[in-house]
């Protein structure tokens, strides 16, 4: 009997999970407006999201940035016109509001999470957006992304994805990359708290 709860206990436990990253996907790949950024330099933005139907890994450093001193004010005046330096292009936390969000121990339990990520085969399917196997017949724009990331108290979760313009049949070129952080709400699911995207020039 003991053997048979357990069973159902981690079956259960595996489910709620993978439900949960699939409610994330739906959420970010359904709202247009997590694309804005595809407009820029003139482009338009797609009205069909073509994803990889193979992940990527998280960044690790997204979370956190091992051996450097982020509460220096020495170390930030030193880094602040650097602008190829990971806090400016990849580190999610130089944003000051979603920082105080965060402990330090949620950071580095969010990175050793991102470094166990590993590619993964799946398949999406929405009124605006599905999974390919190949980038080669997108004429426009196709996104890369990562499984999405939950905190250790299950309250954010974090995705990241990258789109590629595509230029011709053997060439790819990144475009921008992007991060959507959702909260739970009580009783309401996931809500958008926030989105960091970047363009890679």
């Amino acid at each position: 009997m003991l053997r048979y709860s357990l069973i159902i206990l981690i079956f259960l436990c595996f489910k709620n999970g993978y439900g949960q990253s699939e409610e994330i996907y739906r959420l970010t790949f359904s709202d247009k407006s997590n694309f804005k950024i595809t407009t820029a330099l003139g482009n338009k933005q797609p009205s069909q999201i073509y994803i990889i139907n193979t992940t990527e890994p998280f960044y690790s450093k997204r979370f956190w940035l091992d051996g450097i001193n982020l509460k220096s004010a020495k170390v930030l005046d030193e880094i602040k016109d650097d602008e190829h330096h990971l806090y400016h292009n990849v580190y999610l936390f130089k944003d000051e509001k979603l920082n105080s969000k965060f402990s330090d121990e949620e950071k580095k339990y969010l990175s050793a999470k991102a470094k166990l990520t590993k590619p993964k085969k799946i398949n999406l399917k929405g009124t605006n957006y599905s999974t390919i196997k190949l980038s080669s017949e997108i004429k426009t724009f196709y996104f890369k992304t990562s499984e999405p990331i939950f905190s250790n108290d299950r309250q954010y979760a974090f995705i990241n994805f990258t789109a590629f313009s595509s230029k011709s049949k053997n060439e790819e070129n990144y475009f921008s990359d992007t991060c959507v952080i959702y909260k739970r709400t009580n009783g309401k699911g996931w809500k958008k708290s926030g989105i960091v995207d970047r363009l890679i020039l």
